[in-house]
């Protein structure tokens, strides 16, 4: 009464496991880091012919063919293993039972590793300009943020200084921002913030860089 289970690569044959790191609904192999520092291994197999097969135990562990949990899945043919450490490798095996309580040999072993979970902090910033300091009042200049580290998609907040006050911008997907000064001045700073995916604040990193703009050509 050994539970045949479904092969990675899509070949089915007795006592293997099918197994994937969930991040969606869909039954392929994809790894997902996830923010609060946990993940999930999703395992599906088929059931035995013999008749006598009611339900299943799914075992794993950290090292080969030592299972230190047990889980009773019942009749159903797949389980998602919640709760695993991140940047661990996990071994997997399923037994049948019958009426009687009397469990099968396990089947064959798989492992899988879960991904790192990704920092929430984003680790690094750039603000750059298509065009150079000073500028012409009324040209429109082009700001680019570059992030790195964290978790993507980034947020991002736009905010310029101007004559003794910033003008704050909403938090949002965009990481270029076009600006066209309408006024004179040297004491222009274009700041940019960005926080991780899901981040609050208070975990956003900063970056300002000062701009001028003048009212005709130098020289004239």
């Amino acid at each position: 009464m050994y539970p045949q289970v479904r092969h990675s690569a899509c070949v089915w044959r007795p006592l293997s496991l099918f197994f994937l790191i969930q991040v969606t609904v869909f039954l392929f192999v994809v790894c997902r880091p996830l923010p609060a520092s946990a993940a999930d291994v999703s395992l599906v197999w088929d059931p035995p012919s013999d008749g006598i097969t009611i339900g299943y135990v799914l075992e794993y562990g950290t090292a080969p063919h030592s299972y230190s949990q047990r889980i009773v899945v019942g009749s159903a043919t797949s389980y998602t293993v919640q709760g695993l450490l991140d940047g661990t490798t996990y071994y997997f095996a399923v037994r049948s039972y019958a009426v009687s309580g009397a469990l099968s040999d396990p089947s064959d072993e798989v492992q899988a590793t879960t991904p790192l979970a990704a920092s929430p902090v984003v680790r690094s910033l750039s603000l750059t300009a298509n065009l150079a300091s000073p500028q012409l009042v009324g040209t429109e200049v082009t700001w680019l943020a570059t992030a790195s580290g964290g978790i993507t998609p980034y947020e991002f907040q736009w905010s310029v200084y101007e004559a003794g006050s910033w003008t704050i911008g909403p938090w949002t997907s965009a990481s270029t921002w076009i600006w066209t000064p309408a006024t004179a001045g040297t004491d222009y700073q274009v700041k940019v913030a960005v926080r991780s995916f899901g981040s609050s604040s208070g975990e956003e990193l900063t970056q300002t860089v000062p701009f001028s703009t003048v009212a005709e050509c130098w020289g004239r």
